[in-house]
């Protein structure tokens, strides 16, 4: 299990192995192995959440709240977990989630989560959307999600993110929008951004970047919005940049 310890009895972890442990319907309809890391994944977040007043003695693929959406595919295996937006969730974003190994969409936004993002998310290969943006998360992002070679839109903006831009987002070459503005990022744009060329969104406004504005950015021919204001960014715009044409504002 990832970094998972049940050594603190009232963690998370150990409270939904004792819920998993006690789990009629698991025991009934014998479940296999990867079922049963589903479930107890599905059940960590639940207690992450404050939510495990949800959780039931019934397929976990019916399992919905007033805080979480899950959707599974024709395996039972869980394709799609996110928060209901607005509704507040706290705690932190457990590790175990990375157990849900059938995941194409993380949607944790808009809510109240706090600690950091965790690196074993990157063993979700098959993630194509991760959005944990709009919460109140610390730390830096992990180089690791450069694993995620899927993700079309990756989103940690609006949080309290630090550290700098990790240069190995640059192997993420299927990624559409990418979202890092309004955190307390540090360092320069890197230049492997440049690499990015189906980018159509790049936010990194709302930073405390510096240095000069990549001229490899130019090579994102793709591009239809680029914020980079309010941050310490010094020098010209690199002709290469206004050679791309961006759409008019609507």
């Amino acid at each position: 299990l990832p970094s998972t310890s049940f050594t603190n009895a009232s963690s998370s972890q150990s409270r939904a192995m004792g819920w998993l442990v006690s789990d009629d319907f698991a025991t009934s309809q014998q479940l296999t192995d990867s079922r049963l890391l589903q479930r107890f994944a599905l059940a960590t977040a639940f207690f992450s959440f404050g939510r495990e007043a949800s959780l039931g003695q019934t397929d976990e693929c019916g399992w919905q709240g007033d805080l979480f959406e899950i959707q599974c595919d024709s395996g039972s295996g869980v394709v799609s977990f996110g928060l209901v937006q607005y509704k507040g969730a706290m705690g932190t974003i457990p590790p175990e989630l990375s157990l849900l190994t059938a995941l194409t969409r993380l949607d944790l936004d808009y809510n109240s989560l706090t600690g950091s993002i965790p690196p074993q998310l990157s063993s979700l290969t098959a993630l194509t959307v991760l959005d944990v943006s709009s919460n109140d998360l610390t730390g830096s992002i992990p180089p690791r999600l450069s694993s995620l070679t899927l993700l079309s839109s990756l989103s940690l903006g609006s949080n309290q993110l630090t550290g700098t831009i990790p240069s190995q987002l640059g192997v993420l070459t299927s990624l559409s929008i990418l979202y890092l503005s309004s955190n307390q990022l540090t360092g320069t744009i890197p230049s492997q951004l440049g690499a990015l060329t189906s980018l159509r969104w790049l936010y990194l406004r709302s930073n405390l970047l510096t240095g000069t504005i990549p001229s490899q950015l130019g090579d994102l021919t793709s591009l239809q919005r680029l914020w980079l204001h309010w941050n310490q960014l010094i020098g010209s715009v690199p002709s290469e940049l206004c050679a791309i044409g961006f759409p008019a504002p609507w």
